[in-house]
């Protein structure tokens, strides 16, 4: 009996297992079919100077070391989120994907786009985890993006500082002080915290979320908070 009891447990555990494996599976194939299925939004490499037609979303077609010892608390916005995302796969999709934030064109940006701001996420974004120094493959990125749209208009939105896990903000402050860009101060991690970043840039910068660019390693929090609100979202790979 007890054998019984064993064997059955085990195929149930590998029963579940192999359903977890097939719907993370089917949510890849998903998100790519529905990504294909939705209007292309021109952009451009600033290296290649090439065409790049990715998917659009519908929204928008209409620390040093120190910084170990942050305990990050539980994202529930995210968690919330997900069942919008497996109603909605295609909000894991970026417009454009790159190696770093050096390929990107932010001229292009401005120009064909109609973006007026740009957020970054900070950690293999910008700079190596836990680091201030902003990543060599990083550094041109940031100084062109600061060039095209002033350095008042581009802003890091992060999911450690700046938050409420970040007592008194002196993570962001020493960031600020680092990188000589702004950490915006948002008590709802990424997905959530759109009225902080509007609040951030003021209504005579940004009029409406579609104004803005939200760059970021992640698909579930960078990507999936702009793809939310309509921003123009740029999925990195990590550092």
């Amino acid at each position: 009996h007890r054998l019984k009891q064993r064997i059955s447990s085990i195929c149930s555990y590998s029963i579940n297992h192999i359903l977890l494996v097939l719907f993370v599976g089917l949510l890849s194939v998903f998100i790519q079919s529905e990504a294909n299925t939705i209007p292309t939004c021109d952009f451009v490499y600033s290296k290649s100077h090439q065409r790049l037609d990715r998917p659009a979303t519908t929204a928008f077609s209409e620390r040093r070391i120190n910084s170990l010892a942050m305990v990050q608390s539980i994202n529930t916005k995210a968690i919330m989120t997900l069942g919008s995302i497996i109603r909605r796969p295609y909000l894991a999709s970026p417009h454009v994907t790159v190696s770093n934030v050096s390929e990107v064109n932010y001229k292009a940006m401005q120009e064909k786009c109609g973006i007026k701001a740009v957020i970054f996420d900070k950690d293999n974004t910008l700079t190596a985890p836990y680091e201030n120094t902003i990543h060599p493959l990083a550094s041109d990125g940031l100084t062109n993006a600061i060039r095209t749209f002033g350095r008042s208009n581009v802003a890091i939105l992060s999911n450690s500082a700046g938050t409420l896990d970040d007592p008194g903000y002196e993570d962001a402050a020493e960031i600020e002080e680092a990188l000589n860009i702004k950490v915006i101060h948002h008590d709802e991690k990424k997905p959530g915290g759109l009225n902080e970043v509007l609040d951030h840039f003021g209504s005579d910068v940004v009029s409406d979320a579609s104004e803005l660019c939200m760059v970021g390693d992640r698909l579930l929090t960078d990507v999936v908070f702009g793809n939310l609100y309509g921003m123009l979202t740029v999925h990195t790979m990590p550092l």
